[in-house]
């Protein structure tokens, strides 16, 4: 896609704001790709600027740029917005920029031609033809930049969680908690459970985790970042979900590791959910002994980083090869909610 973005005789057009946009223009600009403007949603067209360019609606760049190359710079699994994504790309060459969410990097075709080796390995260990559908759609998704192959793969959470046979007597490790909606999730999937342990680093998502968690028994809270050790570390609060543990430091905040957690307690872990803004490894590395003696059913976000696809699940088969691993893409644009399903 980079490549081709080069040689295109139309006018690039960003389509969204923030982050995800100031990443992709800083890539251009090292490229040395032009881009003509910028429109968003109407609802956010204000009659302002976004680094330098004059914020348009989707109608107003039609207008001044007529057929034109769109780049995707933001993500949803908002039906309506979904909608309106799909709208656009009937009527214009759309692409989706693919970037890792946490570390440096891109994901094109000499990328993957490098790490060859790896992606046959991850073919060979995933449990069912549906995940190495999903991996080589993802692939050409990454290297392409193109829609279509993600909306190919997409399947409802509903069907994705039955790959985990979850019953209402788990013991539920929730990392990465937030303000509580994958503990609300997992009971409208179970009905019950035995126990909950639910970790969260950042202090206002911990504050909504404890209200909203209050009518709960027999549940855990612990505000701290999750690690491959016990100790401190650096935490950049953030917004939503966004804080993240790196460079651009705020302070300095506990962080515990999953064996540790389990050993110094009688929780008794019989299902994990991590998802962790590209802590997954390190946490992975903490839970070594759980993962090894105890197998708890596993879910883990496979789309922080770039090398996220073939790194987790090494490290799970390292510690336990009894594990059948299930690859699946849930709704939403572009290549987030990538999650492994482990058995």
């Amino acid at each position: 896609m980079w490549d081709y973005l080069k040689t295109t005789k139309k006018p690039i057009v960003l389509y969204g704001m923030g982050n995800a946009a100031k990443h992709i223009l800083d890539e251009l600009r090292i490229r040395n790709i032009p881009v003509a403007g910028i429109f968003a949603s109407d609802g956010f067209v204000r009659g302002h600027s976004f680094e330098g360019f004059p914020v348009s609606s989707y109608s107003e760049a039609k207008e001044r740029f007529g057929d034109m190359v769109v780049l995707l710079c933001f993500g949803s699994h908002l039906d309506d917005v979904l909608l309106n994504i799909q709208r656009i790309s009937k009527e214009q060459e759309l692409y989706a920029p693919d970037l890792p969410v946490v570390g440096e990097g891109l994901f094109t075709s000499a990328y993957a031609k490098e790490h060859e080796e790896d992606l046959n390995w991850l073919r060979s260990v995933l449990a069912d033809d549906k995940s190495r559908e999903v991996l080589d759609k993802l692939i050409e998704y990454r290297i392409t930049g193109k829609i279509e192959y993600l909306f190919d793969i997409v399947s409802s959470d509903e069907e994705n969680y039955k790959l985990l046979n979850l019953n209402d007597n788990e013991s539920y490790l929730d990392l990465g908690a937030y303000t509580g909606d994958t503990v609300k999730e997992f009971l409208e999937l179970t009905g019950g459970y035995k126990s909950i342990v639910a970790v969260e680093p950042e202090e206002r998502n911990f504050r909504k985790l404890k209200e909203n968690t209050a009518a709960l028994e027999n549940i855990t809270l612990i505000n701290a970042a999750i690690s491959s050790h016990d100790g401190t570390l650096m935490f950049t609060h953030g917004i939503g979900r966004g804080g993240s543990i790196g460079k651009g430091i705020t302070r300095e905040i506990p962080c515990v590791f999953v064996d540790n957690i389990l050993s110094s307690s009688n929780f008794e872990v019989s299902y994990i959910k991590m998802d962790l803004e590209g802590e997954e490894i390190e946490a992975l590395k903490g839970a070594e002994k759980t993962i090894a003696t105890k197998k708890p059913k596993l879910l883990l976000a496979a789309y922080h980083r770039i090398d996220d696809y073939w790194e987790i699940p090494k490290l799970i088969l390292r510690y336990n090869p009894d594990y059948k691993i299930y690859l699946r893409k849930s709704k939403g644009l572009p290549a987030f909610e990538v999650n492994y399903y482990c058995v």
